[in-house]
């Protein structure tokens, strides 16, 4: 067949399926066989669209969003392109667009009152965690026991991505035996200490690390001089591990050695703990700017978990190593320092016993003594014992088991006798359920349970599968707590607890909109990742959040909730990617002044700017550029910002002419688009266009090939891309991203401002880094070449500086703001956004607008939309 015989074949097809619809189509079919078949037939397929065999049926989705994609291209000028032969006007381009609009409209919203938004959303492990926690009302630390869950539309609540798969299942089962152990009393009520300690109890330490480690025994307390590495004093104060799961105050008294200047003390908790955890957070429990004068008291209070260890370290001060020789023992030490004089713990902080997550479960079931159980020892009882006994092995129950392993000194050799604590047992069984009248309790529980469970009234249809599996265990034998388990575990994996109600038939009406119940759920897990709290289903009971005022009050109650942090801190995660931050590690080598303390301040910063935009209602423009930063003292060293004392972030006013704000230069953004040694324009570029603009630029074609990092500084980032936009075909893409990544060239893999780059020095290859030492730094970097932040937008738009950048992406603020409105629409309702909700998104946009954009305003107009409130 002759290409113009192809040509005729396709027209004719098309035509045909377009002519079999509405008549009003035929505009349609005239305008693609006129300007764009030529082009996108089956054989050019230019773009990689071929119309030969387009179908005009709207309600197939592959062909809804090509003709989306027809219209987007259409409607932004782009086609038919300026170099086609056949041109078209300005009012022909128009009668198209309004054409199609409107029956892409209408289809679309037909799918939705038909269907929904979106697909059926399960609990991601994030708020599945948190659920289960609110719901228990203790914490729990379970998410990295699940399996990852996939993302769409770059957040993992989006209920087409979240599958559920027998892996998934197996792991909530396992993962929820873990649950209801902890949840479970197994001992007497536990009594509540207080230990103090000092690290003169502190023995048995090797003396290799006594010679090396940042520490001095002194004659009231330790002096610590180097933060965390090596400082192998900080987990082993006199062997103290936390006894049970619970409530505890800790206070340390400790004070400045040697410094005018505020030094950030670290307390931290950490360590497997159990052997059937594999993962227990490593929390910063508190930071605090030591003074120079009397000892500070620190004292955070919070909930810890068995056999978790205390770490104690002066977290602003740097890397340090006593490596060089007798001349040069921490006793000879000058520098800066912190001496703790004492710690003390006091807990478990008991609010009630049987605590809250026994009572729910178990409320109302007496508990009985296992005869001849063997009693739970306190692992720390030998704090209080003479110093002479500490170092003997000492077993508990069965001589095989020891808590304290012994090492026997060897003659002649210097390390002498060390303790070493293993992973404590699982507390044993003291006490048991003894339901008098099993079946009957199992009923009473289980019709208690399951509303709370499920968040909304239950019928009795749906707790009787419940009560026939306790039964049923209770038949055949088993013990009570077991029978009420596998109940327990049958409601916390069903339907009820683990899909969102907003995308369940149960969650809405005929006309699809969410009763008051599901509107509570979602609107809850928006901002808490969690569970509805007791008064937001008060008025969900009492039809109240139909009421937009009701329903704004409500929001105002949950922002102002220390909840609203999880959203903050999940909502940036994601979109910013935060969760990125220790993807790769900077390069010790060219970095050394990277550090513990800099890592937490950069998330730390995002999370405090967001949450300043949020609780003040500023402009959500302020996101590309600010006259603030969210800054403490080791933030405005690295960004070299004078007059910031103190570790506690606060606002700072940015002086004129400063590279900072927004969150375009804050250091977590710009370390989680660089890796470990180089930064590239094409990376920040694509993260700039897509998390900034919401312009997702298309992969790259197969073949492109990818820059090699040049760590040695024989050529600059900025050369290497002009040979690759050498190619049209990459030039295409990289015309839109590379002048973006450019602009963020003047700051490094760690935030940092630079005029060049850094490389490694080839005379000090193999050198031992000083940072491992005390005395001054032995650098193995040098200046390379100068950095041009400098370029032109694909629009031809100039800029110099990431200053001048800022403001050409401020010129087109609507789609910065409508970008972040599209984003919040996606992460609370778990939907991707359809062709119909770009109306909602106008009208956010609108309504915003008369409120100067506020991202509180903002919030509260998602939460108020129609795709909030919907299915």
């Amino acid at each position: 067949m002759t290409r113009i015989g192809r040509h005729l074949y396709a027209l004719l097809t098309l035509s045909f399926a377009v002519l079999s619809a509405q008549s009003a189509e035929r505009g349609d079919a005239s305008f693609l066989a006129t300007h764009c078949i030529e082009c996108h037939d089956a054989d050019s397929k230019k773009g990689g669209l071929d119309l030969s065999g387009l179908s005009a049926d709207l309600r197939n989705g592959v062909s809804f969003d090509r003709w989306v994609e027809i219209h987007d291209r259409v409607a932004g000028g782009e086609m038919p392109p300026k170099k086609a032969k056949r041109q078209t006007t300005d009012a022909v381009r128009a009668t198209f667009v309004e054409g199609l609009h409107g029956r892409l409209l209408a289809a679309d919203r037909k799918r939705q009152r038909d269907v929904g938004r979106g697909r059926l959303r399960r609990l991601n492990r994030i708020e599945f965690e948190t659920a289960l926690s609110d719901l228990l009302g203790r914490p729990f630390h379970i998410r990295e026991s699940l399996p990852p869950d996939a993302r769409k539309d770059g957040f993992t609540t989006v209920g087409s991505a979240l599958n559920l798969s027998a892996v998934q299942m197996e792991a909530y089962l396992e993962t929820l035996d873990r649950v209801l152990d902890e949840a479970t009393v197994r001992i007497p009520r536990p009594e509540t200490k207080t230990w103090r300690m000092s690290y003169k109890q502190t023995s048995g330490i090797m003396q290799q690390y006594r010679r090396e480690g940042p520490h001095l025994p002194v004659e009231n307390g330790l002096a610590m001089f180097g933060t965390e590495l090596f400082a192998h004093f900080d987990a082993t104060l006199g062997q103290f591990v936390i006894p049970h799961d619970g409530r505890y105050r800790i206070r340390v008294s400790a004070r400045t050695l040697r410094s005018e200047e505020p030094i950030t003390l670290t307390i931290r908790a950490g360590g497997k703990g159990r052997k059937e955890s594999n993962h227990v957070p490593r929390w910063e429990l508190t930071h605090q700017s030591v003074r120079p004068g009397e000892p500070q008291i620190l004292e955070w209070e919070g909930w810890l978990l068995r056999g978790h260890f205390l770490h104690i370290y002066p977290s602003s001060l740097r890397k340090m190593r006593f490596i060089d020789g007798e001349e040069n023992r921490q006793e000879f030490y000058q520098g800066p320092g912190v001496v703790v004089r004492s710690v003390e713990v006091e807990g478990p902080i008991l609010e009630q016993w049987p605590p809250r997550s026994h009572e729910l479960l178990y409320g109302g079931v007496a508990m009985k003594v296992i005869p001849g159980a063997e009693k739970n020892i306190d692992l720390n009882d030998h704090l209080n014992r003479p110093p002479d006994r500490v170092a003997k092995p000492w077993t508990v129950g069965d001589p095989k088991t020891r808590v304290w392993t012994q090492r026997e000194p060897v003659p002649g050799k210097e390390e002498m006798v060390y303790l070493r604590v293993k992973i404590p047992p699982p507390l044993h069984s003291e006490v048991a359920l003894a339901s008098k009248n099993p079946k009957t309790d199992a009923r009473r529980l289980l019709t208690r349970f399951a509303p709370l469970a499920y968040r909304r009234k239950v019928d009795a249809d749906e707790i009787e599968p419940l009560i026939a599996l306790a039964h049923r265990w209770l038949a055949e034998g088993s013990s009570f707590e077991s029978a009420m388990r596998s109940a327990y575990k049958l409601a916390l994996t069903s339907p009820g607890f683990l899909y969102h109600h907003a995308t369940l038939p149960i969650g809405s009406n005929a006309e699809g909109r969410l009763t008051d119940a599901a509107l509570a759920e979602r609107l809850s897990f928006f901002l808490w990742n969690s569970i509805p709290d007791q008064p937001l289903r008060t008025a969900a009971k009492a039809g109240k959040l139909s009421d937009r005022g009701a329903l704004r009050g409500e929001v105002e109650r949950m922002l102002e909730d220390p909840r609203t942090a999880r959203f903050v801190n999940d909502f940036l995660d994601q979109w910013i990617d935060l969760r990125l931050i220790d993807f790769t590690a900077p390069d010790s080598d060219l970095y050394p002044e990277f550090d513990p303390l800099l890592r937490w301040s950069m998330i730390e910063e995002t999370r405090a700017f967001f949450r300043e935009l949020l609780d003040r209602d500023l402009s959500a423009l302020n996101l590309v550029d600010s006259k603030f930063a969210m800054l403490n003292d080791r933030l405005a060293r690295q960004y070299g910002i004078n007059g910031v004392k103190g570790f506690e972030l606060r606002k700072v006013a940015l002086g004129k002419g400063s590279p900072r704000g927004g969150v375009l230069t804050q250091g977590g953004v710009l370390k989680v688009t660089a890796n470990g040694a180089t930064t590239s324009p094409v990376i920040r570029g694509v993260w700039v266009l897509d998390r900034i603009l919401g312009q997702r630029p298309d992969p790259p074609p197969p073949g492109a090939g990818s820059i090699e990092p040049d760590i040695r500084g024989a050529t600059t980032i900025r050369e290497q891309l002009t040979k690759h936009r050498a190619d049209k075909s990459c030039a295409a893409c990289h015309d839109a991203i590379d002048p973006l990544g450019f602009a963020l060239e003047s700051f490094d893999v760690i935030g940092g401002y630079r005029e060049r780059y850094r490389i490694l020095d080839p005379k000090k290859r193999g050198v031992i880094p000083r940072f491992f030492s005390h005395r001054p730094e032995v650098r193995k970097f040098v200046q390379g070449p100068k950095v041009k932040a400098a370029d032109r937008l694909a629009d031809g738009r100039a800029f110099n500086g990431v200053g001048e950048l800022k403001q050409l992406l401020l010129s087109d603020s609507d789609q910065v703001v409508r970008n972040l409105i599209e984003r919040l629409l996606v992460y609370s309702t778990g939907a991707s956004l359809s062709y119909a909700d770009r109306l909602v998104v106008d009208e956010i946009l609108e309504k915003s607008r008369a409120k100067g954009f506020g991202l509180r305003a903002i919030v509260h107009e998602v939460v108020q939309s129609e795709a909030f409130r919907r299915k």
